[in-house]
């Protein structure tokens, strides 16, 4: 059996971090938060999770709540349409279980949406240190009217191909998976411990939303639901031509 670590020594090895002056910027994936299809309106939907983590103590519809506010958060020009959308299309077209990308085609046709992010939870273990193990592909429906794109040889689609394929969904000729994260977050690794701290350095420009309160069930899927969307985002901006490296 794990043993519980506790926040006292969560946060002993956050301040051990900041000593040693460890950069994990260098070694984390890139992160974007931007339309990549701006300045058009880019419309998008969260399907509920799938639980393929074995935990039953896992309520996916609350880890897909993080996600979707999560994902609205990000201001620039981006609709995300609510969770309850996507139930009730699901329900209008008598979808119990979403068996394939035909049925995700007839949910975003419904719903009006240009792209759904489709996940499962693979991981999950509540107690300290926390650990969500989660697969999301953005699965696009039509791109947005209006847009320019960029000369697409500078997305390499057989990265995402060389991931695990963890979804049973075909591809079909309207929609079809673009970009994938695929890993597994877990607190009691030093570099993750390191990205708590700087989001919640971020979010507390925002909301007092302290690095304790993030190692809590909820927390820990936002920051997790953070880290997914901005490595989404930014394959995705690349994908577009919309990511324009800093210097």
């Amino acid at each position: 059996m794990k043993k519980k670590v506790n926040i006292v020594f969560l946060s002993l090895i956050l301040a051990l971090a900041s000593l040693t002056g460890c950069n994990n910027a260098d070694n984390a994936s890139k992160l974007e938060f931007k339309n990549p299809y701006r300045p058009n309106l880019w419309t998008v939907a969260v399907v509920p999770f799938k639980n393929d983590s074995g935990s039953e103590a896992l309520n996916t519809i609350a880890m897909t709540d993080e996600f979707y506010t999560e994902l609205a958060s990000v201001q620039d020009n981006i609709q995300v349409l609510s969770v309850n959308h996507v139930l009730a299309a699901q329900h209008r077209l008598g979808l119990t279980k979403i068996k394939d990308a035909d049925d995700l085609s007839a949910i975003a046709e419904e719903i009006g949406a240009d792209a759904l992010f489709v996940g499962k939870i693979t991981r999950y273990q509540p107690y300290q240190p926390p650990l969500i193990g989660i697969v999301v592909q953005v699965y696009e429906q039509r791109q947005p009217h209006m847009v320019e794109l960029a000369d697409s040889d500078d997305f390499d689609p057989s990265e995402m191909s060389r991931q695990p394929t963890t979804f049973e969904l075909e591809n079909g000729p309207v929609l079809k998976a673009v970009v994938q994260v695929n890993d597994v977050f877990d607190a009691g690794n030093k570099d993750i411990i390191q990205q708590v701290e700087n989001y919640s350095t971020l979010q507390a420009k925002e909301t007092p939303l302290g690095v304790n309160k993030i190692l809590t069930s909820s927390g820990y899927m936002r920051f997790v639901s953070h880290q997914v969307i901005g490595r989404l985002l930014y394959d995705y901006c690349i994908r577009t031509g919309q990511y324009q490296e800093q210097d």
